[in-house]
């Protein structure tokens, strides 16, 4: 392995792991050990969050991690340069010659069969899109093929694992959202060598299921839009009633979501749909109703206001540059994090350096790097204090409401409460 490119690779491992942290401040990984192995190893993900997906699980896992990627990113002279120097295999897609289903990739696989069998690791997406929902599509075989061909062309020694890792995003557009990156224990196709020898398609088959249903139970997995909505709306009551955090916060929306299906009430269905509904109605959210939000601008807002100003205007151009760009592109929206996230790695240290250089050529070398220093401190600040004056923005326009539709609201929510806790 080039040591040069190796090592290129665990300086954008930082960077990338850094931006990530940034622009979803509120991750927890679950059960992250088990991406401290030293085998070979398939990693698989679902896939809402395009480039994202890949990042994350790579970021985290303590080997180096070559990519199962779409073929159409290797067309262009430099695509095919950079691919396939920083570690990625094309793999050509259905959708991507027109819906041909005879596509062969048996290059690609020997390819994939070759790292492995060096004790590689490789990330595949195995539902084959990308969708923003939050739910799991069904997985095509390739990630079966490739683990079963693997150990049969090695007579089963390889010791190849499949590791499943669930993403549960909730706002994944927006920088400063939560995320879940839940690991799952790891599969050894080794000890399906009877079966596969006997009968390789049912094995294939049978294998891509037992993982779909491993990775389904590691994330948010709603059936369609109107459950995840319904799930979102009590999951919020709920949070705001009885506050929890991290993995137990997460553990509690998989066990309200499996609850609802139990239940299968449909008064309760509507109760929900109404209270959201009435919510965006009215422009308000869930935390002004439970009296979460501040009730007012109280003197610490007052006092708090030149530093989220300070924050704002020298942080402006750095920050909003990313998301008017993504705007417009105007990209299928599992792109918006990507455009953002790649492109803010470029503005923030650009306009950092170019208002540094104009301070200190005016104020001097000491003014500018005091300056500079105190730029990202100032962000983080502008953004604290942003969701903080959010709140209480929420809480003034529901204050404002017609004491009947403020009425209405507590009671929709009051309903809510009572019928969950029976």
């Amino acid at each position: 392995m080039n040591p040069l490119l190796y090592g290129f690779y665990q300086f954008l491992k930082l960077i990338v792991r850094l931006a990530l942290r940034i622009f979803y401040p509120y991750k927890i990984y679950i059960h992250p050990e088990r991406l401290r192995f030293d085998y070979p190893a398939i990693l698989v993900s679902n896939h809402p969050n395009t480039l994202v997906d890949p990042l994350t699980v790579a970021a985290k896992a303590q080997k180096l991690v070559f990519f199962l990627a779409n073929a159409g990113l290797f067309k262009s002279g430099f695509g095919h340069w950079f691919f396939n120097t920083f570690y990625c295999i094309p793999v050509q897609r259905p959708q991507d010659k027109g819906g041909k289903k005879n596509i062969s990739n048996e290059d690609s696989f020997s390819r994939a069969n070759e790292h492995l069998a060096g004790g590689g690791v490789l990330y595949i997406a195995p539902e084959g899109t990308s969708e923003m929902e939050r739910r799991l599509r069904p997985l095509k075989t390739g990630t079966a093929r490739i683990a079963l061909s693997t150990e049969k062309k090695n007579n089963y020694e390889v010791g190849v694992a499949i590791i499943p890792v669930g993403l549960t995003y909730y706002r994944p557009e927006i920088c400063g959202s939560r995320m879940i990156v839940n690991v799952g224990a790891p599969i050894f196709p080794q000890r399906l060598r009877e079966s596969y020898e006997s009968d390789p398609i049912q094995t294939v088959r049978s294998l891509t299921e037992e993982l779909e249903q491993q990775l389904g139970n590691l994330l948010i997995n709603t059936e369609n839009e109107q459950e995840d909505e319904r799930l979102r709306t009590l999951e919020t009551v709920i949070q705001h009633e009885k506050p929890l955090s991290g993995a137990k916060r997460f553990q509690r929306e998989m066990e309200l979501l499996q609850t609802m299906r139990e239940k299968n009430d449909e008064e309760f269905y509507t109760l929900l749909d109404n209270y959201r509904t009435s919510l965006q109605a009215a422009r308000v959210k869930d935390r002004a109703v439970s009296g979460r939000s501040r009730s007012g601008f109280s003197l610490g807002a007052i006092l708090a206001l030149p530093v989220y100003l300070y924050g704002l205007i020298n942080n402006y151009l750095a920050v909003k540059i990313p998301v008017w760009l993504s705007r417009k592109l105007d990209l299928y929206r599992g792109y918006n994090a990507t455009v953002k996230i790649l492109t803010a790695l470029i503005t923030i240290p650009l306009f950092y350096w170019l208002q540094s250089k104009l301070v200190e050529a005016y104020l001097g070398d000491l003014a500018g790097w005091l300056y500079l220093l105190s730029l990202p401190v100032s962000g983080i600040l502008y953004w604290r204090l942003s969701r903080w004056y959010r709140n209480m923005e929420l809480r003034w326009r529901y204050r404002r409401l017609a004491s009947e539709k403020r009425e209405e609201l507590q009671k929709l929510r009051n309903e809510i409460i009572r019928n969950w806790d029976q």
